[in-house]
């Protein structure tokens, strides 16, 4: 069994156990999946924070807009009642304009943030200060 440390500068990744018979092909394929799927729960965290903060997103056409723009244009959301939080919302505007403003109530947003604090503690680089590997499938069960 070999253990890999990957790093990027300085900085560590993760750590990734092989075996000396892998192929080299194989091995860079697995490499890459496993930090593919860590860029992409580090992604999704960062998505979930912003839901937490300011609600959903808003339709393509909206993004970016202020109200008063909104209103001249007619245009409107047709998501928005389907997509209240459970237990209610509060008003957060956001300050691009790519979400809906309306963010879950403190409890959801605290479940949410509960949430995305497990999930990069998953794939965290501290993970290799205590010799703990990271591989396709602890990336897999975190995306759901």
């Amino acid at each position: 069994m070999v253990r890999l440390h990957l790093k990027k500068g300085n900085d560590s990744l993760f750590l990734h156990d092989t075996t000396v018979k892998q192929n080299v092909a194989e091995l860079v394929s697995d490499i890459l999946a496993v930090y593919d799927l860590r860029l992409k729960v580090i992604r999704l965290c960062d998505e979930m924070q912003s839901l937490a903060k300011h609600g959903h997103f808003m339709p393509p056409n909206m993004q970016g807009l202020t109200e008063d723009q909104i209103e001249e244009l007619k245009l409107h959301d047709e998501y928005e009642k389907i997509s209240i939080p459970q237990g209610g919302s509060v008003e957060c505007p956001d300050p691009i304009g790519r979400r809906s403003g309306k963010a879950p109530n403190e409890a959801m947003a605290e479940v949410i943030m509960k949430t995305i604090t497990d999930a990069k503690e998953g794939v965290s680089n501290k993970l290799t200060a205590v010799n703990k590997n990271l591989d396709s499938e602890r990336c897999a069960r975190l995306l759901g």
